[in-house]
């Protein structure tokens, strides 16, 4: 204990006749900044590491890693208004993480959602909510994987809709993907959102009619 405080003696008073940025104390703090600096290269190193095996992961289509789009609307949006969801889901076994960024027209802000759920069976169930503490909207979905596009319900506390939400692959740029990795929207705007669906929709339509089996008469 003497010993101790001896040492911390002996600081203060280097500290009191050299200043804080000359002997032991700027030796100390560099050794901080230098640790501080190592970690956050560590840290974004092992982050862009992760995005690019995601990236090519995204690549192929027999995984669902990769971006996707679908509209919704909901109670707190003005009538008739349809909202554009850009989603971002990433699958590690049969566990999913995502993030969607939710665009209304004539709205400058972009809500950003996370979530996570389970993909089983073709079927992808899973909670979302907004990481905001002040903000407490959250919901849930069950879709089931057909062809390329994701079918199914969404809901929320006040609002469970019908079987029409619909999830469809697209391809984004690599700037971003890259942009959504980092929790950023790909997009500035509602308009560049609302075009790049209304294109996945026209590649990939809903069928007028559903096929009926034909009967084989003897």
């Amino acid at each position: 204990m003497k010993g101790f405080l001896f040492l911390v003696f002996l600081v203060l008073q280097d500290a009191s006749q050299n200043g804080p940025w000359s002997g032991f104390w700027k030796e100390f703090l560099l050794g901080i900044l230098t640790a501080i600096v190592i970690s956050f290269l560590g840290w974004l190193f092992l982050r862009i590491r992760s995005g690019i095996r995601n990236l090519l992961r995204a690549r192929s289509r027999y995984r669902i890693t990769g971006t996707w789009i679908g509209s919704c609307r909901l109670h707190r949006h003005p009538p008739k208004v349809e909202a554009v969801e850009i989603y971002r889901l990433v699958t590690k076994k049969e566990y999913v993480k995502f993030t969607f960024f939710h665009y209304l027209p004539n709205m400058n802000d972009v809500r950003r959602y996370e979530g996570a759920g389970i993909y089983r069976g073709m079927v992808l169930s899973a909670f979302y909510y907004i990481p905001e503490p002040q903000c407490s909207e959250s919901g849930v979905f069950v879709l089931r994987k057909v062809g390329e596009k994701f079918k199914g319900v969404y809901a929320q506390y006040d609002l469970i809709s019908n079987e029409n939400f619909v999830l469809r692959r697209v391809h984004i740029s690599t700037w971003s993907q890259v942009k959504m990795m980092f929790g950023r929207a790909p997009f500035h705007c509602h308009q560049q959102a609302r075009d790049l669906y209304d294109a996945a929709v026209k590649e990939q339509p809903e069928p007028n009619t559903r096929l009926k089996p034909s009967s084989v008469h003897p």
